[in-house]
């Protein structure tokens, strides 16, 4: 088996050190967000609202529409088969996980597979006032809009695969649901990108 240079060996050390403590927070007793514990509460209403043991129905109405659901209805289906309170947590979890992705697309994406070592930086910069705010769908849509830019340099580049026009299609919908200003950030770059 061929030795992977030190470069890439150090690569993926400096990634998985960064997810490491990009995860950390979650692991606090409550994660240090503002709204997050309000975000949590509504979820447990919505996922309880019916519950005759509940009395949410007597004192709430839920309306949960597509626009900003996407915290909720990912902590929904995440809360059958787990406590709503780790649900919520794997949930704030995929916003590093997703930080990753949109830094190993750009590493493939990189001429000669070199490592971007300024991508790196996401990771420090994804701790930001929207994160202490708690604002979840607003930061589960920042790497979605990265992650549907460099598709849309894919689709763009040449005859498309099915797969990549699949998520051309899937992206402005996911985008919409988890924040309606990235749908409008990736119009305007994506707008830009093919007049580029």
């Amino acid at each position: 088996m061929p030795r992977r240079p030190i470069a890439s060996r150090s690569w993926y050390l400096v990634l998985a050190a960064f997810v490491g403590l990009s995860l950390w927070p979650l692991f606090a007793r409550c994660p240090p967000m503002q709204d997050y514990p309000q975000h949590l509460v509504l979820t447990q209403v919505l996922a309880n609202i019916d519950d005759p043991a509940s009395d949410y129905r007597r004192y709430f109405e839920t309306h949960l529409g597509v626009v900003y659901s996407t915290f909720y209805v990912v902590t929904l289906g995440l809360a059958k088969v787990m406590s709503i309170q780790t649900a919520g947590r794997v949930t704030l979890g995929l916003y590093p996980l997703l930080v990753l992705a949109m830094v190993w697309r750009i590493q493939r994406r990189a001429a000669g597979g070199a490592e971007p070592w300024g991508a790196v930086l996401f990771f420090p910069l994804s701790f930001n006032q929207q994160y202490f705010l708690g604002n979840v769908n607003y930061l589960l849509a920042l790497p979605l809009v990265i992650l549907a830019l460099v598709d849309f340099e894919e689709f763009l580049e040449g005859t498309p695969r099915r797969s990549v026009a699949i998520r051309q299609a899937v992206w402005p919908f996911l985008l919409a649901a988890t924040h309606p200003l990235a749908l409008m950030v990736f119009i305007a770059l994506a707008l830009v990108t093919s007049a580029w």
